[in-house]
């Protein structure tokens, strides 16, 4: 059984952290992070797995906000039965099911025993703006229901670079969606969640963007936009309809015709097969 954890549950697991941390010969464990996880049990992002005399055997402390996990943890006397695999898909299921559910799932806390075991969830390793190697997993985008406005297709890719050598930092993708000429938006039909690599340093050589072709409405075809990705993402809040609800992830539900784009139109066919 998976809850809440309680503070008995919280007396427990720091117990047999610190039995844990007592019986290792290199200092390392959870241990060290107990203030994390008092911290996640106060304010109800503590989950804890019970074994059949109701004792806590795992753990996993979450963002509360956005449900990613921070810590997970299996007592080592039941290590290898799934009790991991358990706690994470349990997590997942609830994150998904939030009324806004997050674009990815981000695990910060890893240590290198446990990089497989996130690899078969489906996790990627990538390395923290700040240092560290982190876990993340993107969520597909929640379907986005509306009947108003003209079926469209969208090819969409992110790059960096200048147009005439531009770098692919994720694979072109294919989406569709819904054109409102009233608004002169074009309104997705499932959210678009992407990666995109961290830099420190933005300038037009390094700063990511995004190049969009319309295709199925005769006033639209052949002609491709193009906006970089932080604009798009930061002005007015959400108004051109992306975000960037973590680092190195970028999220579209939308995107405005009329602002933060550039838009060209294509003399001749060579343009459009760029992408």
């Amino acid at each position: 059984m998976i809850r809440l954890a309680t503070r008995r549950d919280l007396t427990a697991i720091t117990n047999w952290l610190h039995d844990e941390l007592e019986a290792s010969d290199d200092d390392t464990g959870f241990f060290h992070n107990i203030n994390i996880i008092d911290t996640a049990q106060e304010v109800g992002g503590l989950y804890a797995m019970l074994d059949e005399h109701d004792a806590p055997i795992a753990f996993c402390a979450v963002d509360h906000d956005i449900l990613t996990p921070c810590i997970l943890c299996v007592k080592q006397t039941h290590q290898r039965h799934g009790h991991g695999t358990a706690m994470v898909k349990y997590i997942l299921k609830r994150a998904q099911m939030a009324n806004d559910p997050p674009a990815a799932m981000t695990i910060t806390h890893v240590t290198i025993q446990s990089i497989d075991f996130w690899n078969k969830l489906g996790f990627k390793t990538f390395e923290h703006q700040f240092g560290g190697t982190c876990m993340r997993l993107l969520f597909p985008g929640r379907d986005i229901k509306r009947d108003k406005g003209e079926p469209v297709r969208l090819t969409m890719l992110l790059f960096r670079g200048h147009t005439d050598c531009e770098e692919r930092l994720a694979p072109v993708a294919e989406v569709s969606g819904k054109y409102d000429s009233d608004e002169k938006r074009v309104y997705l039909d499932r959210e678009w969640i992407t990666e995109f690599p961290l830099v420190l340093k933005y300038d037009g050589d390094h700063d990511p963007w995004i190049k969009v072709s319309i295709h199925g409405l005769k006033s639209l075809e052949g002609c491709w936009y193009r906006g970089r990705l932080k604009y798009l993402a930061n002005f007015n809040g959400k108004k051109f309809g992306g975000e960037i609800p973590e680092a190195g992830v970028f999220r579209m539900r939308h995107f405005d015709l009329r602002c933060g784009w550039d838009c060209y139109a294509n003399r001749n066919k060579r343009e459009l097969t760029k992408l």
